[in-house]
């Protein structure tokens, strides 16, 4: 059994509260180390964000523009690089929508950014939603094109998404927010839940390898007095009988093991306020939250009404900084707390880094994963992020299907190809050793698992492709593909929506794509292509299917496509019959792509399906070079 390192979303959303945090703190010790890079030797890996006066950032720095101090001994810097962060570019469309094709390239040099949104506590703010979904959106709306992000909730995680780079995803998952419990004596409770939660993630993101990992924590705070590295506390004496000041869940000390966790792992943890308005900036709640980022090398914002403005003001910052590299000291034990005070030389100038680390283990990454049993893919589909030796790509298609002449069934066809980003034609060919598994939206459940042998085509596709029969309902799949003559393997994860073809209304497939290698009927059997760069001199469609299962209906779809430049270079209508005599097909929906008299750039193709007062949407990016 893989245990729960296999899905990042059941880690870090576990409701799980008991007195005190000792078995927390041991977790916290053994999941990982302050991140380093591997030259030789272990060197501690430092952020700092450098400000003029006027809160500009500063660029164009180097070593001796720094002094380090671990527990106040100057140290000398093998590594500074500057990172520069470009802001959000493309289509105004593409802070929406973004390619349904899921990668494993270059993971590693990517930001992590797990958004947390606090909806256990939604109650203490006055049950404002609207709020949190302006918040929640403008940070996906705003993140940098290469950015992976994640959406976790404190408290009910079906909605929650795992690490994509797929902006539509990602809004679902924002938008499925419910309403939160209410306060009153709720809110201890809460307060230990949303505290674990900001520590699970920083714990499990400890050993991925990623440039930048940023957390976003969309809450308030609480009567803590941050104090690192293990002395937090209640910032107000015990008021007999009350369940906040009594601290009766440990939140204090719960604090203190969510910033050894940030500080181990090098995540950074920004906290945007959701209330509009805070009176009071020195109030024990608000402190805590500047506190924490404080500790961390982020920053909160607290009081800002403007969401937009509330996030761009995080976001600017997690994407400009430096990235400092010293040597730990020998002969200081591994887990034990240092202080970390970093200084610009520069006059005029501010910096913020994390105020503390842990030097790192010498134990072994392997020893941390003893409980992984079964085949090498099924260690590649084991970690938080997908392993990147070779180059995978994924798309998810579900749709309807019956067979034997049964019932209705929801499927999905996962097309997988041995490729990169730039869709360079694979160099790859031959048998591959292939393990596909599936679990619910939260990762709690696995519910389908395979391991055999396929074969990669000259196309870098794999074939036979997986068609797997699923139930209504969210689901992250995860593949590994090893190669039978070599050592290469590597993992990519997706996430597929799955209708109740046989019971709703209305309701249609995701999008196949057949490019020149995929028979025109191969649809039909949930094969489509993963391939989304096209030249203008290739023959390109675009397949939906529409199921109405309960009656006889028509329905209107309007079909439209839109450039790099926001304009539409392509739209029709049409109207459909439906009804259960077309089932398990349905009726289809086919755009041929006039690729030959389009620019080369990005495109979005967007189907929409109305009948009576159900609108369906169907949308898929692509480029034409």
């Amino acid at each position: 059994m893989l245990g729960l390192r296999l899905s990042f979303l059941i880690v870090v959303s576990a409701l799980t509260v008991v007195p005190g945090v000792g078995g927390a703190t041991t977790r916290a010790t053994q999941a990982g180390q302050v991140p380093v890079f591997r030259a030789g030797v272990d060197l501690v890996q430092v952020f700092a964000s450098v400000r003029d006066a006027s809160g500009q950032p500063v660029r164009g720095l180097g070593a001796e523009d720094f002094a380090v101090f671990d527990n106040d001994r100057l140290v000398s810097l093998q590594v500074v690089s500057e990172v520069a962060g470009a802001p959000p570019e493309g289509p105004s469309w593409s802070r929406t929508h973004s390619s349904n094709v899921a990668t494993n390239n270059s993971v590693e040099e990517k930001r992590l950014v797990v958004l947390v949104i606090d909806d256990g506590r939604l109650g203490l703010y006055g049950r404002d939603r609207t709020r949190m979904l302006e918040l929640g959106r403008a940070v996906v709306h705003n993140l940098a094109k290469d950015d992976l992000a994640c959406v976790v909730f404190t408290a009910t995680n079906r909605g929650a998404q795992d690490f994509t780079a797929d902006r539509d995803l990602l809004l679902q998952a924002v938008d499925s927010l419910g309403g939160g419990f209410g306060s009153g004596n709720y809110a201890p409770v809460m307060a230990a839940y949303s505290v674990d939660v900001l520590r699970r993630v920083a714990e499990t993101l400890a050993d991925t390898s990623a440039r930048r990992k940023v957390l976003v924590y969309l809450g308030t705070g609480h009567a803590i007095a941050v104090q690192p590295p293990n002395t937090s506390k209640p910032s107000k004496a015990p008021t007999p009988g009350s369940l906040t000041q009594n601290d009766i869940f440990n939140v204090s000390a719960r604090v203190d093991a969510l910033l050894k966790a940030a500080q181990k792992a090098g995540i950074a943890v920004y906290i945007i306020d959701p209330r509009r308005s805070v009176t009071d900036q020195r109030s024990p709640v608000t402190q805590f939250v500047k506190d924490v980022a404080r500790h961390t090398g982020a920053i909160a914002v607290v009081g800002e009404p403007d969401s937009a403005r509330a996030v761009m003001q995080i976001l600017d910052d997690a994407g400009q900084y430096y990235i400092l590299g010293f040597r730990a000291d020998e002969t200081v034990r591994p887990g034990l707390y240092r202080r970390l005070r970093v200084e610009v030389k520069r006059p005029g100038l501010s910096v913020r880094s994390q105020t503390g680390y842990y030097p790192p283990s010498t134990v072994l990454g392997n020893e941390r994963f003893t409980e992984l049993q079964g085949a090498p893919t099924t260690h590649a589909v084991a970690s938080a992020l997908p392993l990147g030796t070779l180059p995978l790509q994924m798309s998810l298609t579900s749709f309807a299907g019956a067979r034997d002449g049964g019932p209705v069934q929801g499927q999905i066809g996962v097309a997988v190809a041995v490729r990169n980003d730039g869709e360079d034609p694979s160099t790859t060919t031959g048998a591959v050793e292939m393990e596909v598994r599936v679990f619910d939206g939260e990762g709690r459940k696995e519910v389908f698992s395979a391991l055999d042998r396929r074969t990669i085509l000259p196309s870098g596709q794999v074939s036979p492709q997986p068609v797997i029969q699923l139930a209504a309902g969210r689901y992250n799949v995860r593949v590994a593909l090893r190669l039978i003559d070599g050592q290469l393997m590597g993992s990519v994860y997706g996430t597929v929506n799955v209708s109740d073809f046989a019971k709703d209304g209305l309701s249609a497939s995701g999008v196949f794509v057949l490019d020149s290698g995929v028979p025109l009927e191969a649809w039909r059997s949930g094969v489509s292509s993963v391939r989304r760069h096209f030249s203008k001199t290739e023959t390109v469609a675009l397949v939906a299917s529409v199921y109405a299962p309960q009656r006889s209906m028509s329905a209107d779809v309007d079909i439209q496509v839109l450039n790099g430049a926001d304009a539409i270079v392509h739209r029709e209508s049409r109207k459909i019959e439906l009804g259960p005599d077309t089932l398990p097909t349905g009726a289809v929906v086919r755009l041929d792509l006039p690729l030959g008299q389009w620019a080369s750039g990005p495109y979005l193709a967007q189907i929409v399906i109305r009948s009576g007062k159900i609108q369906l949407h169907r949308d898929l990016v692509f480029a034409v070079r």
